[in-house]
């Protein structure tokens, strides 16, 4: 005997929803198949360098002997000049500042002045002098002066620097037979 089947509306209603969601849950299903890609990017840095150096010379830890400026035997009215080329040997563009000191405080010292430019020397021995343009001075010795350079010296160029030492006419007496070393300290800052 054979079954007849009722002909409910709903039972097909059910049966095509059913069908509907297994359709929708396959489709699910095949998009957490999706090709997939990635990539990297990669950016490579270097520091770069300052390297000061007073003629060709580190001048660290050891001062650069400027045996050129040196005199022995000096008078009122004696001026000693020498040129000093400031160089960056680095990699990066630096700005410098030179501090003057005098490694002992008595007359001598006291009497002595310095001036700085960027020029040339002209004389020698004790009648040598700087031409150019000023930078700094003339100035005491004995007030420390300080010269600020902001225009930026190039990696590989240098900043040729003329520095005049003096003991002026007006010296007094009290500075005679005594000696100082008179000290440039240079320290860079990269710009």
């Amino acid at each position: 005997m054979m079954r007849h089947r009722s002909k409910n509306p709903r039972t097909g209603r059910i049966r095509a929803l059913v069908a509907v969601c297994g359709v929708f849950g396959l489709g699910a299903v095949s998009t957490l198949a999706a090709w997939t890609d990635d990539a990297t990017a990669t950016a490579t840095f270097s520091s770069g360098s300052i390297d000061l150096r007073l003629d060709g010379d580190q001048g660290n830890p050891d001062a650069y002997q400027l045996t050129s400026l040196s005199v022995d035997g000096m008078k009122p009215g004696d001026t000693t000049a020498a040129l000093l080329p400031v160089q960056n040997k680095g990699t990066l563009p630096f700005g410098y500042r030179m501090t003057v000191g005098a490694s002992t405080s008595n007359a001598f010292s006291q009497a002595l002045t310095i001036a700085v430019t960027s020029g040339t020397v002209s004389g020698s021995g004790t009648a040598a002098e700087c031409g150019g343009t000023a930078l700094m001075g003339p100035t005491s010795i004995a007030t420390s002066p300080v010269m600020k350079r902001t225009a930026a010296v190039a990696a590989g160029t240098s900043d040729r620097l003329c520095i005049e030492v003096a003991l002026p006419s007006g010296a007094d007496n009290e500075a005679q037979g005594q000696s100082t070393d008179v000290d440039l300290a240079f320290e860079a800052t990269s710009q």
